[in-house]
C-alpha cells in the first residue's frame, strides 16, 4: 500500500515537472518550444520563452498602416519610461514584403528604438491571437500572456480619434504587472489595420 501510494506520487510529481515545461497556446494546445527569433540587429531572441523576472511586451506593427504609424511617440516614450524596469519591448513586423532594412529604416524615420523583430510566416501572431496593427500582447517571465489589446482608446474606431487619450491600457497593465497583479482588463478591443493571413 505504502509502494503504490509513493509511486503514485512520484508520477505526480513528474507529471507536473513536465507540465511546468509546456506553455499553453491561445487555442489550449501545448507549445512545446519557445519561439526563437533574431531581431534585425542580429540577437537570438525567445520573446514568449521563460524569461526570470522580466517582462515580455509585443507591439505588432506595419510600416504603412496610418494608425500605427501615428502611435509611434507613444511607443517610443512607453520604451523609455520602462527602461529602468524589467520589460523588454519589441516591435513585431507583421508584412512578409518588410525586410531587415525597410524595418530599420522605419523606426530611423519614426523615432523608434525598441528591438524590430520579422514575422513573415505569422508565428507570432498565431502565438499570440494578434488581429490589428498596432495591438500590443504583455507576456510574464513564464511566457504567459497577461493582456492583448491596444496601446490606448485614443482611437474609439477607425476615423474617430481623441485628442487625448481616457484609458492608457497597455501602461496600466505593465503598472499591473510589475506589481505582480493581474492587469484588468487583460483584453481590449484594438482599432487599427487589419493583419491579413500572408499564409
Amino acid at each position: 500500500m505504502v509502494d503504490s501510494v509513493r509511486r503514485a506520487s512520484a508520477l505526480a510529481l513528474l507529471l507536473a515537472i513536465a507540465a511546468c515545461g509546456q506553455r499553453a497556446a491561445p487555442d489550449g494546445s501545448a507549445a512545446t518550444a519557445p519561439l526563437e527569433f533574431r531581431t534585425v540587429a542580429g540577437e537570438a531572441v525567445t520573446p514568449l520563452g521563460p524569461a526570470p523576472g522580466w517582462l515580455h511586451c509585443l507591439i505588432f506593427v506595419t510600416v504603412d498602416c496610418p494608425i500605427a504609424n501615428n502611435y509611434s511617440p507613444e511607443i517610443e516614450s512607453i520604451v523609455r519610461d520602462y527602461a529602468d524596469r524589467p520589460v523588454r519591448l519589441f516591435l513585431v513586423h507583421v508584412d512578409p514584403d518588410v525586410d531587415a532594412a525597410t524595418a530599420t529604416a522605419h523606426a530611423r524615420d519614426h523615432g523608434l528604438t525598441a528591438a524590430l523583430l520579422l514575422d513573415p510566416e505569422h508565428r507570432l501572431v498565431a502565438a499570440t491571437g494578434a488581429t490589428i496593427t498596432p495591438e500590443a500582447s504583455l507576456h510574464d517571465h513564464t511566457g504567459a500572456q497577461l493582456y492583448r489589446g491596444r496601446i490606448d482608446d485614443r482611437f474609439g474606431r477607425l476615423g474617430s480619434r481623441r485628442p487625448e487619450p481616457n484609458h492608457r491600457d497597455l501602461r496600466a497593465a505593465l503598472d499591473a504587472a510589475l506589481r505582480g497583479d493581474p492587469p484588468l482588463p487583460d483584453n481590449t478591443p484594438a482599432v487599427g489595420c487589419q493583419i491579413a493571413d500572408f499564409r
